[in-house]
């Protein structure tokens, strides 16, 4: 393949004119298109045009289809044309990323984060490689290390509007509904291609969804349509939120069809067969007219089966779910969808509680596994379902067993800033010293950072030192001045933090001064003053 790409490049060095690839579409698959291989030497900024080009196909797509398959291709190339290159390294960060968001990655959060730390490390450095760092870090849920990679991409590219959508999404991930909302204002009046608005828009119906604001939400998602109704995506994520979030099946197959009449898709047809089965199964609770199902399932593009694991992850789904075993059509608990999920393990990650008891009463396996090694319990954890949490450990589900990753349970609910979660864990039996890649102190070092005085103090009661250290990591004091919690500083001091002990030379001291943060400043004197 070497020789045959060096083959293009010679042929295009001698035949093709930058001014040839003067617009915005290159040929940047060189597979489809020869003599594109040799144009890194006659078109300036290639590399970056071809990544905005696989990043714009991904946007646009709805699955498999072939616009990401394109996008693919396109990144491969790059790479393998340049295998230095920070935006095809960027362009495979945000490739895994979009497989995820469309449920269908072959990869791990942390091999996507792997890949853009790798492409952040091109020189010259990029701004995109930091955000798509930012993004798989807000999916790992180390805030702390998302919002060092958005200083350092605004740093590079203070008007980059990926960068500027991205501030606004970890702002919004961070708690500040009322940043993030005005930040997104201010994308939303820089934008002016309507695509670009739209993705702006459908950014922020996913925060206001977040925040439950849901009738906000469905405006903004109905403005993302609006905005470029030829944009297949928009269409399709408006059915989604109408059946997943509001439960209006009505709504959401009208939605479902009019994309359809954009470009016949499977997302498509899927959306419309889920809000027959949701019609179905509201019919089947206020009476008896139960045997449609046999019609219903014979025209769906999902099997019963299906819908019974999807309809466990939504709360607005769970009449399916219900209906379906109240009509024994589904009767085996431990079926799965396509990436090894349970219906017991999506009740537990999206906090259904009603169907959660239900499922363990009938006898659903506790702790069941994904095809990523998941079970029930770290996806409660990870997204802090306390009462979740509490009916599976009373249920004697394991509390100290790590995934294929090397997470357990604890480690999760740590990172993810969870600190009710930490502590019923805790209480539960979960072991910080049995936290898989993750040792105790690691785990104090993340509640520090992510100024979690919850978690802090469970895990200091649990006996976690708060002076360890391994060679080359911060104390916790440390993390918690540069976190800039003052509560989580001085209960630190207060349960004996050492605040003489020093990284990379520095103390405690030392980062509150950098810091310029007085009132940190005051509390490290204070403890210096009854320490004489």
């Amino acid at each position: 393949m070497a020789g045959a790409a060096s083959a293009h490049i010679a042929l295009a060095h001698e035949a093709v004119s930058p001014e040839f690839y003067a617009g915005d579409e290159l040929p940047c698959n060189y597979r489809r298109y020869p003599q594109g291989s040799g144009i890194t030497r006659n078109i300036p900024d290639f590399q970056r045009r071809c990544f905005l080009q696989a990043r714009a196909r991904m946007q646009r797509a709805v699955g498999s289809d072939v616009n990401l398959s394109e996008a693919e291709a396109i990144v491969r190339a790059m790479l393998e044309l340049d295998p230095s290159s920070g935006y095809g390294w960027a362009g495979l960060a945000e490739l895994y990323l979009r497989q995820e968001d469309l449920g269908i990655s072959q990869v791990s959060h942390w091999k996507a984060a792997e890949v853009a730390e790798r492409a952040t490390h091109a020189k010259p450095a990029i701004a995109e490689a930091f955000v798509a760092l930012c993004t798989a870090q807000m999916r790992l849920g180390c805030l702390p290390c998302a919002r060092e990679a958005i200083k350092r991409a605004k740093g590079l590219a203070p008007e980059n509007p990926q960068m500027q959508l991205a501030e606004a999404v970890l702002l919004s991930a961070d708690g500040d509904r009322l940043g993030a909302e005005s930040r997104f204002s201010e994308v939303l009046e820089r934008a002016t291609e309507p695509q670009a608005r739209s993705l702006t828009r459908l950014e922020l119906a996913e925060h206001l969804t977040r925040y439950g604001d849901l009738d906000a939400a469905q405006r903004a998602f109905e403005g993302a349509a609006e905005d470029d109704p030829s944009f297949l995506v928009a269409q399709l994520r408006l059915a989604s939120f109408l059946l997943f979030e509001r439960g209006q099946a009505e709504a959401a197959g009208e939605a479902a069809d009019r994309s359809g009449r954009l470009y016949a898709t499977y997302e498509a047809r899927r959306l419309k067969s889920l809000a027959d089965y949701l019609k179905w199964a509201v019919q089947c609770e206020r009476s008896d007219r139960c045997r449609e199902i046999l019609k219903i399932a014979q025209r769906a593009v999902v099997t019963p089966e299906e819908v019974f694991v999807l309809a466990a992850g939504h709360r607005a789904l769970v009449p399916v779910a219900r209906a379906l075993l109240k009509t024994k059509t589904v009767r085996d608990l431990e079926v799965r969808d396509g990436e090894g999920n349970t219906a017991l393990i999506l009740a537990a990650r999206a906090d259904n509680l009603e169907l959660l008891r239900t499922l363990v009463d009938q006898g659903a396996k506790l702790n069941a596994q994904n095809s990523h090694g998941a079970r029930p319990l770290s996806l409660a954890a990870m997204k802090g379902n306390a009462t979740a949490i509490e009916l599976l450990l009373s249920r004697r589900a394991e509390p100290s067993f790590v995934d294929q990753d090397g997470n357990s349970p604890l480690a999760l609910a740590t990172l993810a800033h969870q600190g009710k979660a930490v502590v019923l864990l805790l209480r539960g039996g979960a072991d910080p010293n049995l936290a898989g890649r993750w040792s105790a102190n690691d785990l104090l070092n993340a509640a520090c950072a992510n100024g979690d005085l919850d978690s802090v103090k469970a895990l200091l009661d649990r006996g976690v030192d708060p002076n360890a250290m391994a060679p080359e990591q911060r104390v916790p004091l440390i993390s918690a001045v540069m976190s800039g919690s003052k509560p989580v500083v001085a209960y630190l001091l207060e349960r004996g933090a050492d605040p003489a002990r020093r990284f990379a030379g520095r103390t405690a001291m030392d980062f509150a001064r950098e810091a310029g943060d007085w009132g940190m400043i005051r509390i490290l004197e204070a403890q210096a003053h009854r320490s004489i």
